[in-house]
């Protein structure tokens, strides 16, 4: 191979590099110098070839062929999924914002933007997934580019709306926020092609007991990890009994209240911690005193101490209950997840164990 086309090759590597690091969602221009590396090497692998008739050139020919029948794969799988060519239409997105009032500022600011995806396809999700959400119509250069958003829907079928809650920063939510200056409880629709869903998901079947600790919007993700275990809970299909809470958004009482109907059967207790403002240090909500207030800082170390050791649940008198196993779920900032991490390296001899979901909060 010509020496230049080395010097190329390394040339777009090293801009392939710099660009993805910089642009990460930039998926036509990551697609587009794949490729030519990918053809720069295979041209010169094929060069270095000593005869036409090598049959080192075989390996080529399966290793491209492998090639083209994944691209394809993955290409119709695409397709089905968004329901191209079905005669059902592409999944639109109904975009909604939510706003809060500043002291000081004329116009509330949006705090949110809430996604519905309408699919054509249902699809399952687990908690903690995600999805590539392609929407070009928000702005000009977003065309190019996808972004990964984490799935706050949850149903133990298929789901035919996937709900996805962005919070604004920089780029594509921002571009997205500057929607919401239209009038207030209206709702904008896009384009939406997405892939996946992706990602792992906690396995909580096999604990007792799962504290669950989350800030900001961390808490989307770990409503669902709740929902799926309550729902397990009432069918007998997981070990789960015991639910306890920790958020630290006050306005979450609305969203998980227990009705007086059924709050006596529900394995969840949420506690949320305000640092000033209460008349006392506990101010508990509802007839079963499910959820709580506290006035200060929660105390991680014996919170996390008295779940492990089961005094929370209640046992049958005089008969053996075997102790199981306490789950630590965080989604929270990388300080908070430092101190549990120690405070749960203590307690694993008990039965401890600490999962940090994927999606962390800054």
């Amino acid at each position: 191979m010509h020496p230049s086309l080395y010097i190329v090759d390394l040339a777009l590597l090293i801009d392939v590099g710099c660009f993805c690091t910089r642009y990460p969602s930039s998926v036509f221009y990551s697609i587009l110098s794949s490729l030519i590396l990918a053809g720069l090497f295979v041209y010169g692998t094929w060069q270095h070839f000593p005869t036409p008739t090598s049959s080192a050139r075989l390996y080529v020919y399966v290793a491209l062929g492998i090639l083209g029948l994944t691209t394809l794969l993955e290409l119709a799988n695409y397709l089905y999924r968004n329901g191209i060519f079905s005669g059902r239409g592409a999944p639109r997105a109904l975009v909604s914002f939510l706003s809060k009032k500043i002291p000081g500022e004329s116009v509330p600011r949006i705090t949110a933007a809430n996604i519905q995806i309408i699919l054509p396809r249902p699809v399952h999700v687990e908690p903690g997934q995600y999805i590539n959400l392609w929407m070009p119509s928000v702005s000009l250069w977003l065309w190019t580019q996808t972004h990964p958003f984490t799935i706050i829907s949850w149903s133990r079928g298929r789901q035919d709306t996937l709900k996805l809650l962005v919070q604004p920063r920089n780029g594509f939510s921002a571009d997205l926020v500057r929607y919401g200056a239209l009038p207030t409880d209206s709702s904008v629709l896009f384009l939406a092609l997405f892939t996946g869903p992706y990602g792992l998901t906690e396995d909580v079947d096999p604990y007792e007991t799962t504290l669950i600790i989350a800030t900001g919007f961390g808490i989307a993700t770990s409503i669902l990890y709740l929902k799926k275990m309550i729902h397990g809970y009432n069918i007998c299909t997981s070990q789960t009994r015991r639910l306890y809470l920790i958020p630290s958004v006050c306005a979450l009482t609305t969203v998980l209240r227990p009705t007086e109907a059924n709050e006596k059967e529900m394995i969840l207790s949420i506690s949320i911690y305000v640092e000033h403002g209460l008349a006392n240090s506990r101010i508990p909500v509802g007839k079963y005193e499910r959820i709580c207030y506290y006035q200060g800082l929660p105390d991680y170390r014996k919170i996390i101490l008295t779940e492990a050791s089961g005094s929370q649940i209640e046992r049958l008198p005089n008969i053996p209950d075997e102790l199981g196993r306490t789950l630590v779920m965080v989604s929270a900032s990388d300080g908070l997840r430092d101190r549990l991490r120690d405070i749960v390296r203590g307690y694993l001899h008990q039965g401890v164990e600490l999962s940090e979901l994927e999606y962390q909060p800054e």
